[in-house]
Protein backbone atom coordinates (compact mmCIF):
# COMPACT_ATOMS: atom_id res chain seq x y z
CA UNK A 1 0.00 0.00 0.00
CA UNK A 2 1.55 3.64 -0.93
CA UNK A 3 1.94 6.20 1.54
CA UNK A 4 -1.05 8.61 2.25
CA UNK A 5 -0.18 12.85 2.13
CA UNK A 6 -2.25 15.17 3.59
CA UNK A 7 -3.73 17.64 0.79
CA UNK A 8 -3.62 20.44 3.17
CA UNK A 9 0.59 20.39 3.01
CA UNK A 10 0.10 21.84 -0.51
CA UNK A 11 0.15 25.60 0.90
CA UNK A 12 2.69 27.01 -1.30
CA UNK A 13 1.84 28.79 -4.71
CA UNK A 14 4.93 27.48 -7.88
CA UNK A 15 4.90 29.07 -11.28
CA UNK A 16 6.12 26.74 -14.20
CA UNK A 17 7.45 28.88 -16.56
CA UNK A 18 8.56 28.50 -20.31
CA UNK A 19 10.47 30.26 -22.62
CA UNK A 20 8.81 31.74 -25.57
CA UNK A 21 10.52 31.25 -29.08
CA UNK A 22 9.74 33.96 -31.07
CA UNK A 23 10.77 35.26 -34.74
CA UNK A 24 14.34 37.26 -34.59
CA UNK A 25 13.58 39.11 -37.77
CA UNK A 26 16.56 37.43 -39.65
CA UNK A 27 14.36 34.62 -40.82
CA UNK A 28 15.51 32.73 -37.07
CA UNK A 29 14.10 32.04 -33.68
CA UNK A 30 15.43 33.36 -30.77
CA UNK A 31 14.11 33.04 -26.81
CA UNK A 32 13.13 36.38 -25.74
CA UNK A 33 10.72 35.63 -22.58
CA UNK A 34 9.45 33.74 -20.67
CA UNK A 35 5.08 32.87 -20.18
CA UNK A 36 3.88 30.86 -17.35
CA UNK A 37 2.24 27.46 -18.52
CA UNK A 38 0.39 26.46 -14.99
CA UNK A 39 0.23 27.98 -11.27
CA UNK A 40 -0.27 25.22 -8.87
CA UNK A 41 -0.21 24.45 -5.41
CA UNK A 42 2.73 22.49 -4.37
CA UNK A 43 4.30 21.25 -0.77
CA UNK A 44 7.40 22.79 -0.84
CA UNK A 45 10.58 21.54 1.56
CA UNK A 46 14.51 22.56 1.58
CA UNK A 47 16.30 19.03 1.71
CA UNK A 48 20.28 19.35 1.10
CA UNK A 49 22.71 22.54 0.73
CA UNK A 50 26.08 22.01 -0.75
CA UNK A 51 29.15 24.61 -0.87
CA UNK A 52 30.29 24.49 -4.80
CA UNK A 53 33.60 26.60 -6.19
CA UNK A 54 33.81 29.70 -6.07
CA UNK A 55 31.20 31.57 -8.29
CA UNK A 56 32.00 34.12 -11.12
CA UNK A 57 32.21 36.96 -8.05
CA UNK A 58 35.07 34.82 -6.25
CA UNK A 59 32.74 33.98 -3.63
CA UNK A 60 31.49 30.47 -2.18
CA UNK A 61 28.71 29.63 -3.55
CA UNK A 62 26.05 27.68 -1.78
CA UNK A 63 23.50 24.97 -3.66
CA UNK A 64 20.42 24.08 -1.87
CA UNK A 65 18.64 21.13 -3.36
CA UNK A 66 14.31 21.93 -2.80
CA UNK A 67 11.70 19.30 -3.08
CA UNK A 68 8.58 19.96 -4.62
CA UNK A 69 5.61 17.56 -4.44
CA UNK A 70 2.43 18.59 -6.58
CA UNK A 71 -0.79 16.42 -7.89
CA UNK A 72 0.14 14.14 -10.69
CA UNK A 73 -2.67 16.11 -12.96
CA UNK A 74 -1.36 19.86 -12.24
CA UNK A 75 0.72 20.06 -15.15
CA UNK A 76 2.61 18.33 -17.81
CA UNK A 77 6.02 18.62 -16.68
CA UNK A 78 8.78 19.41 -19.30
CA UNK A 79 12.53 19.01 -18.42
CA UNK A 80 13.02 22.54 -19.57
CA UNK A 81 10.62 23.97 -17.40
CA UNK A 82 11.69 26.70 -14.66
CA UNK A 83 9.71 26.49 -11.35
CA UNK A 84 8.99 30.18 -9.96
CA UNK A 85 9.05 30.41 -6.11
CA UNK A 86 9.53 32.89 -3.89
CA UNK A 87 10.30 35.39 -6.52
CA UNK A 88 13.73 32.45 -6.88
CA UNK A 89 13.77 30.61 -10.20
CA UNK A 90 14.19 27.15 -9.85
CA UNK A 91 15.85 24.81 -12.44
CA UNK A 92 14.59 21.11 -12.41
CA UNK A 93 16.98 18.55 -11.94
CA UNK A 94 14.55 15.60 -11.92
CA UNK A 95 11.16 14.63 -11.64
CA UNK A 96 9.06 11.39 -11.18
CA UNK A 97 6.32 9.72 -9.42
CA UNK A 98 6.22 10.09 -5.60
CA UNK A 99 5.99 6.74 -3.30
CA UNK A 100 3.04 8.92 -2.28
CA UNK A 101 -0.29 8.08 -4.22
CA UNK A 102 -1.26 10.80 -6.89
CA UNK A 103 1.26 13.21 -6.72
CA UNK A 104 4.59 14.15 -8.69
CA UNK A 105 8.42 14.67 -6.72
CA UNK A 106 10.40 17.46 -8.24
CA UNK A 107 13.91 18.31 -7.20
CA UNK A 108 15.16 21.53 -8.42
CA UNK A 109 18.28 24.17 -7.44
CA UNK A 110 17.93 28.03 -7.86
CA UNK A 111 19.11 29.23 -11.10
CA UNK A 112 22.13 31.47 -11.07
CA UNK A 113 21.92 34.85 -12.83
Amino acid sequence: MAKQFQPGKLNKRIQFLDFVTVDDGFGGLTESSVSVIATVWAHVKEVRSKVDDLTKDGEIGNRVETEFYIRKKAVNIQDDFIIRFNSKDYRINAFYDSELDYYIKIIATVQND
